[in-house]
């Protein structure tokens, strides 16, 4: 009889295998990518023999790097705890107040989710539209600090999802799918959303049964398939083309080489190549960004623009190390897969090793400073919305059964 959900074993090395699989997507889809379809992408991108050799390399010992912290890291082969058993509990006396705190966030963060809606200029006739993000609030400071303000409400919801009362159970619920089909349907967009579903997955325990299982591992691979196919037909919308009319061939040709993984892994090569002539090196001067991320443009108005916009290349975390200190990079790479399996020794009992599985796609594709920006902002919403939480009832370590009358 196979594995199921409940019998799995805690282990240790869950977030760092997600961060290796999904590192191995956006590493290797690029020139796998292109050597089926024969497009020549790397050599366009890499010119040079030396280059080719160094982007491989480099390649190649990122995926050595994680495996090498994946067998390190102890494996407890004691059961994973049930659900209700993940989070300390303690029973709570409800407090006389009616509105709790969070119910409070949460409602706040429903209200400006239907504002977005109703303010911006949205074209409704079509779905998963990504242009309706080109303009608007989407393109500024205060839209990505309202997502970190909905995804940090959903991640302490999550969290303490068997704390909450029944009112806060129904805000949750109205917020996250307001969220969801403000973010998929309407602006074509889906890593923000994810990122809520990531942290649910992992809270729960469930990559535990993905990473574990033969099945599960099929179910991981069908799911890069549909965000793949999801991103292959928001292509077609955003061009104008029917599916319908679409060649076959050419959706397959659309699917393998042009989806945000390849468009990352294109962007390493093309930093490798640019890092190839040593002058080009920043020598650690884009750490510096981290600083002025926090400032707004039109406080600021000389900020230095981000590695992307400067290269006018898609900069990862990968790419960024790279651009730095060339093959030397690989030390801040070991530092960054010895903290992820510091994190994952925790697994679901700590609420950052959940925030690093929800982040787990974008911190691999993102700046430095953009990962920093997240974290704080989500830390702050974060400690926020659990002392509104805390805040609605009073804590008691008696069972009810031993309080006396």
């Amino acid at each position: 009889m196979g594995k199921t959900l409940g019998d799995m074993p805690y282990s240790r090395t869950v977030l760092l295998k997600m961060y290796a699989v999904w590192t191995f997507a956006y590493l290797f889809l690029f020139p796998i990518g292109s050597y089926i379809y024969g497009t020549g992408g790397v050599i366009e991108a890499i010119p040079s023999a030396l280059g080719r050799g160094v982007y491989f390399v480099y390649l190649t010992s990122i995926v050595i790097i994680y495996i090498f912290f994946i067998l390190h890291n102890k494996y407890s082969g004691e059961p994973k705890p049930a659900t209700s058993q993940q989070i300390v509990r303690q029973y709570i006396k409800r407090s006389n107040k009616i509105v709790s705190g969070l119910s409070v966030l949460l409602f706040l963060g429903i209200s400006l989710t239907y504002y977005f809606l109703m303010t911006e200029s949205i074209d409704y006739s079509l779905l998963f539209n990504r242009s309706n993000r080109t303009e608007g609030v989407f393109v500024t400071q205060q839209w990505v600090i309202y997502v970190y303000f909905i995804q940090s409400l959903a991640f302490v919801s999550i969290y303490y999802l068997e704390e909450l009362s029944n009112s806060e159970l129904f805000l949750f619920a109205v917020l996250t799918a307001s969220f969801f089909v403000f973010e998929i349907f309407f602006l074509g967009a889906r890593r923000y959303s994810v990122a809520i579903v990531l942290f649910y997955m992992y809270r729960k325990g469930y990559f535990e049964y993905l990473f574990g299982t033969k099945f599960g591992a099929l179910l991981i691979f069908g799911a890069v398939l549909s965000g793949i196919g999801f991103g292959v037909v928001r292509e077609f919308l955003f061009h104008d083309i029917l599916l319908s009319e679409a060649d076959t061939d050419y959706a397959i040709f659309l699917a393998i080489t042009s989806n945000e993984f390849t468009e990352i892994g294109a962007g390493i090569a093309r930093t490798v190549n640019f890092s190839m002539d040593l002058d080009n090196l920043k020598l650690g001067s884009t750490f510096i960004n981290i600083f002025y991320f926090f400032i707004p443009r039109f406080i600021f108005e000389d900020k230095p623009l981000s590695l992307t916009y400067q290269l006018d290349i898609p900069i990862s975390i990968y790419s960024e190390f790279f651009v730095n200190f060339h093959l030397a990079g690989l030390f801040f790479i070991i530092v960054f897969s010895y903290l992820i399996s510091r994190l994952s020794r925790k697994a679901p009992s700590g609420y950052f090793s959940c925030v690093l599985a929800a982040y787990s796609f974008d911190f691999i594709r993102a700046e430095i400073a953009t990962i920093a920006y997240t974290l704080f902002f989500v830390a702050v919403f974060s400690t926020i919305a659990k002392g509104s939480l805390m805040h609605r009832c009073v804590l008691s370590l008696l069972r009810p059964s031993n309080v006396k009358a």
